[in-house]
């Protein structure tokens, strides 16, 4: 069932991509975005929970206050309270992906995507592993993306969605420089400078704190080639000059290839995975505003990039976590 709900996606990632705007009215859209949302949530929750996903269901249960737990409360605390009123494993889990997924598309709009992104988003492998498997770091990802997404004026906002995706998954303290250097103020652009330094500090801190759940592959070679080939994309399409409006997707750029090469060097295969994965997701809105800047012709582009982002999935034997 899930295998035909991701090629769902993909098919209307597919549809989606022969237009820039295929649903004039943004109502409409949201709608259909709300419904599949809520129909692709019920089709995972409604399953056998993996060993990942069954320990959140777990701690659902759990009375403990241990600093494992309040160091990310977002996801631990949260899902516990919420299943005090609700009684329902299922319904908590339905109910925190709607939010993320809710988020998620606050931060598409304001990066102005063309719609068929809203949904090959939701069949990139990364994004399915994550919502499968590694589910704080998930919910981390998508509260980072919105902080991203939000102009300059929006410092409150985009202070409070940041220290959400931190509650939610420490790891999203490692992208706190591209954070500050996306910004205009020279302070927060110095300490943007600062965490750069700091972070092989940061991951070798983190060493004994991720916990030790992963996708069950090796697949750090796998996301280090995407990264290499979304890189060259963005270089070849913007023909080796970097816009004004291109900076914060070469911030997040640059800063996603340090970060992966730092852990690979510095941390387990499931540590570098889980930063690749993170970098991976933080990338695709840039990767798609590439295309869409620098290519008149771009329908071919979207169908190959939704293709190309849904193919792994079936090439590196992660159907396991969709069957």
């Amino acid at each position: 069932m899930e295998l035909v709900l991701y090629f769902f996606l993909a098919f209307l990632s597919l549809l989606f991509s022969l237009k820039e705007k295929i649903i004039p009215s943004e109502r409409v859209f949201g709608l259909l975005y709300f419904v599949v949302s809520l129909v692709m949530s019920v089709v995972i929750r409604f399953r056998n929970f993996d060993v990942d996903i069954q320990t959140y269901a777990d701690a659902m249960l759990s009375s403990s206050f241990s600093f494992y737990y309040l160091r990310e409360p977002v996801v631990w605390i949260g899902q516990r309270y919420l299943y005090q009123i609700l009684g329902s494993q299922e319904a908590v889990f339905i109910l925190f992906d709607l939010i993320a997924l809710g988020v998620l598309y606050k931060a598409f709009k304001n990066y102005r995507l063309p719609q068929y992104a809203f949904f090959s988003f939701l069949c990139f492998f990364p994004f399915i592993l994550g919502i499968q498997n590694v589910y704080r770091q998930w919910y981390s990802v998508i509260f980072v993306l919105y902080a991203f997404s939000m102009s300059h004026e929006n410092l409150s906002k985009r202070y409070f969605s940041f220290l959400l995706a931190g509650l939610s998954h420490n790891v999203a303290g490692l992208f706190s420089a591209p954070f500050f250097l996306m910004s205009k103020r020279i302070w927060e652009k110095i300490l943007g400078v600062v965490f750069v330094f700091l972070t092989p500090i940061a991951v070798l801190l983190s060493a004994d704190t991720k916990s030790s759940a992963s996708t069950g592959q090796n697949l750090v070679l796998a996301y280090l080639f995407l990264i290499a080939l979304i890189s060259g994309v963005m270089v070849i399409a913007s023909r080796l000059k970097v816009r004004q409006h291109e900076i914060k997707g070469y911030i997040i750029l640059l800063f996603s290839i340090y970060s992966v090469v730092t852990t690979s060097l510095l941390l387990t295969s499931t540590g570098a995975e889980r930063t690749a994965m993170f970098a991976l997701m933080l990338l695709y809105p840039h990767l798609i505003l590439s295309l869409e800047w620098h290519f008149k012709q771009s329908s071919i582009l979207r169908a190959a990039l939704s293709v190309l982002g849904f193919f792994p999935i079936l090439l590196f034997g992660t159907r396991q976590f969709i069957l």
